[in-house]
């Protein structure tokens, strides 16, 4: 599934790095996160919403989720972050 998110450019892997490095015992969860993203709602928009949160300096898959319109806590690979 990473490797799906890094075939997607520079911004899914810069925000893939962030999150080894701040929440390296998370990523598996995360990158599970950003790929059902992905097939949610497809590379343009993921990857928009990538930029954004790299631009707002907010390393967390659930706030990806919310530039998506998305609201983590509705989602049950989210339910951590309620």
């Amino acid at each position: 599934k990473r490797q799906y998110l890094v075939r997607l450019g520079d911004p899914p892997v810069r925000f893939i790095s962030e999150l080894v490095h701040r929440r390296p015992r998370d990523l598996y969860g995360d990158v599970d996160r950003l790929h059902a993203l992905l097939q949610d709602v497809g590379p343009n928009a993921l990857v928009h919403a990538i930029r954004s949160a790299l631009d707002a300096n907010r390393f967390s898959t659930a706030h990806v989720a919310e530039c998506l319109g998305r609201r983590p806590a509705q989602t049950p690979l989210f339910q951590e972050f309620t």
